[in-house]
């Protein structure tokens, strides 16, 4: 399952994620970095967990 999110930079330090269900969260650009590795883990993650036959 893919979750979708977007983003939009609030001030030069400071990002927000707006997620597809409605959450959003107001994150630093540390925090952004560690959220961003982490879905393109999972992204990758779930690609290589599907079948190439299918």
């Amino acid at each position: 399952m893919n979750k979708g999110f977007n983003l939009k930079r609030i001030n030069p330090n400071q990002t927000q994620i707006f997620f597809d269900d409605g959450r959003f969260e107001t994150v630093t650009d540390t925090e952004l970095e560690a959220f961003l590795s982490e879905a393109s883990l999972a992204d990758h993650e779930e690609t290589q967990s599907q079948d190439p036959m299918n």
